[in-house]
């Protein structure tokens, strides 16, 4: 049970991570446009 709790909190992380990166990619993305 321990397991399959550390195996979803493991998950959460990673996925909140993706999130974080893409969201920075569309930031910059954003920024880039209004640049130009």
């Amino acid at each position: 049970m321990s397991y399959k709790l550390h195996y979803v909190k493991y998950n959460v992380e990673t996925a909140s991570r993706v999130l974080l990166i893409d969201s920075d990619i569309i930031f910059c993305q954003i920024l880039l446009i209004a640049i130009l």
